[in-house]
């Protein structure tokens, strides 16, 4: 095991050597570039922005059955409340 492994889940802190860093980079670079040319869809960021767009619907969707199914008007309760005279009325000193 590699010892700056070690060093972290041993002492459970997030230092990440230059090194990891550049490995991290050079991932993240690899992978962008991967996704750019694409060749299997013919269309350069094809799933990035399908993604984009299918949580931007899901948002939009949510958001509009929200409003239609979960949502009540002011004096939805108003039928179901009990009547109670005001403590004023009633003598209290609340």
């Amino acid at each position: 095991m590699n010892e700056n492994i070690k060093k972290i889940s041993a002492e459970g802190g997030n230092e990440m050597t230059p090194a990891a860093w550049a490995v991290l980079v050079i991932l993240l670079i690899g992978t962008v570039v991967a996704g750019i040319f694409d060749e299997e869809t013919g269309f350069p960021l094809f799933y990035s922005v399908f993604g984009f767009v299918g949580c931007l619907l899901l948002l939009f969707l949510s958001k509009v059955l929200g409003k239609k199914a979960l949502s009540r008007k002011e004096d939805y309760y108003e039928p179901y409340a009990l009547k109670e005279e005001p403590l004023e009325k009633k003598g209290g000193h609340h």
